[in-house]
């Protein structure tokens, strides 16, 4: 193989190399952008794949990315009676906790009952 052969063999691996390296960097910055847009909107995981799937530039993919985020369902809204419990729940002890649990104005509890002494009514 020549010089020349030689010079024209590298030059070519050179230019191949060169249009990969481009072609990876295209798509590294398309994935960014693509990237950006989805954190930017908060879309899901599965938005994000859908956008993945779209080759164009960044307003077309903007656009799409904003169709994709409207289309959210609004987050649940918490009732206000959560956690509440109606009526008076009678007091029942568990076997599991030894605890009592329902309403503290129960009366059918059986045992003594209870008296609070006041400072105020041992000095008379």
């Amino acid at each position: 193989m020549s010089d020349a052969e030689k010079a024209a063999a590298d030059l070519a691996a050179g230019s191949q190399a060169l249009t990969d390296a481009v072609t990876r960097a295209e798509t590294a910055e398309a994935a960014l952008i693509r990237y950006k847009i989805a954190v930017d909107l908060e879309l899901s995981k599965e938005d994000v794949t859908v956008l993945d799937g779209v080759q164009g530039d960044e307003k077309t993919l903007r656009a799409l990315a904003e169709r994709l985020a409207g289309r959210k369902s609004p987050a649940p809204k918490p009732t206000p009676t959560q956690g509440r419990t109606t009526g008076g729940t009678p007091a029942r002890r568990t076997p599991s906790s030894k605890r009592w649990t329902g309403s503290s104005t129960d009366l059918s509890r059986k045992g003594p009952p209870v008296t609070l002494a006041s400072p105020l009514h041992e000095r008379a």
